[in-house]
């Protein structure tokens, strides 16, 4: 029934992209980087109270980046494609480009994700709940911090594959 929302394949490419392309190993600093860093979040939400603007400009900033990642992906995925036509393959550069487009992908999903989160107050007056507005608001920095870290890693593939590009 939720197959076609399911977006758990998203999430896997992703940390499929968090290993190392000599072991195979998953690498812990990219982990700790990824997922344990964004916790300082939950810092954030105990010790700065939100605002409805706060909400309001992260809602506009996510649904930007949303749109501006979805246009990312097509270009992406069009670049993937003329590679694979090529005459002279270059196995290591589509190989980072699939990469980049899974991690465009999460960073898409987590955007999707946090403008969800943010919606709820919008409908539960967290104010009235102390704890439930910590976890929610943990939840919306947790998931900006890693879409930070996500959309960096995302621009630093781009500048190697633009780079890559524009020699040939």
């Amino acid at each position: 029934m939720f197959s076609k929302i399911n977006c758990l394949e998203i999430i896997k490419e992703h940390l499929q992209t968090l290993r190392s392309h000599n072991t195979g190993q998953v690498l812990l600093w990219d982990i700790s980087l990824f997922y344990v860093l964004p916790l300082l979040g939950i810092l954030l939400a105990i010790y700065f109270a939100p605002s409805e603007a706060l909400a309001n400009v992260l809602i506009t900033s996510l649904s930007v980046f949303a749109a501006l990642l979805f246009n990312l992906l097509l270009l992406t995925l069009d670049t993937i494609r003329k590679q694979k036509e090529s005459d002279v393959k270059d196995n290591i550069l589509l190989k980072l480009l699939k990469e980049t487009y899974s991690n465009i992908a999460y960073a898409t999903l987590v955007a999707l994700v946090a403008i969800c989160f943010l919606m709820i107050p919008y409908f539960v007056q967290l104010k009235d709940h102390p704890r439930l507005q910590v976890i929610v608001w943990s939840t919306i920095y947790y998931l900006i911090i890693n879409f930070m870290l996500t959309l960096a890693m995302i621009l630093k593939r781009m500048n190697v594959i633009l780079s890559n590009v524009m020699k040939d």
